[in-house]
């Protein structure tokens, strides 16, 4: 199936605890760049790296794997006692292959805490600093030709030729910023209010107020 979606021109995402389990990992860790075995074991982040400097995090970052790069490319690293890295992009300029080493919940991890259904505890990945969930939209998103600058929790729909929906995830009021070509000369309706929305060139600036969604319709 990796195979037939690559062929297609799709971008695939791995997580580490999917390449560590999966039946032919060591074939798809060789598609994605990274060493193998992979070597299950949870790791926190306190930090992260920008521009060569130690930025705290609000909440620690739950990773899977202490994973090693191949041949591949870092695009973000996260850090505890030491670095790690986090959003990994193979170097195989035919595909487009991301993995990302996150970890959420185990069975384990509800166990410890007596819960079922409830998440066992708080994700930092949820918490992540603006410039990051930028850049993991960006990389996941970049063959879609689009660019959001938004803080975590906010999601985008795309609709094909009809627009987008955005979803505002967060409890707060936030200022997002979108960019497509699609937009240039377009004009833009509120496609649940049916008003008309102003934007400059490629670009729209829109206000989502607390769990609230805006569709950008095409028209």
């Amino acid at each position: 199936k990796v195979e037939n979606s690559l062929a297609k021109g799709s971008t695939i995402i791995f997580t580490t605890g999917f390449l560590a389990n999966a039946v032919n990992g060591e074939k798809l860790a060789e598609l994605a760049g990274v060493e193998y075995p992979i070597v299950v074991k949870h790791q926190k982040a306190t930090h992260i790296v920008e521009n060569n400097s130690y930025v705290k995090l609000e909440k620690e970052l739950d990773l899977e794997s202490k994973i090693s790069v191949k041949d591949a490319e870092i695009i973000l690293t996260a850090a505890g006692k030491n670095k790690i890295p986090f959003l990994i992009r193979s170097k195989n300029t035919e595909t487009s292959i991301y993995t990302l080493n996150t970890h959420t919940f185990s069975q384990k991890d509800f166990d410890k805490v007596g819960e079922v259904l409830l998440c066992p505890r708080q994700l930092g990945l949820l918490d992540l600093p603006r410039s990051w969930t930028n850049k993991i939209r960006e990389s996941f998103n970049s063959g879609l030709n689009i660019h959001l600058d938004a803080p975590s929790r906010v999601v985008i729909q795309p609709i094909g030729n009809l627009g987008w929906i955005f979803h505002n995830y967060n409890k707060t009021e936030t200022t997002i910023s979108f960019t497509s070509d699609k937009i240039v000369n377009a004009k833009l309706i509120n496609g649940l209010t049916g008003g008309e929305f102003n934007h400059s060139g490629n670009n729209i600036t829109l206000n989502l107020k607390p769990r609230s969604r805006i569709f950008v319709k095409i028209n």
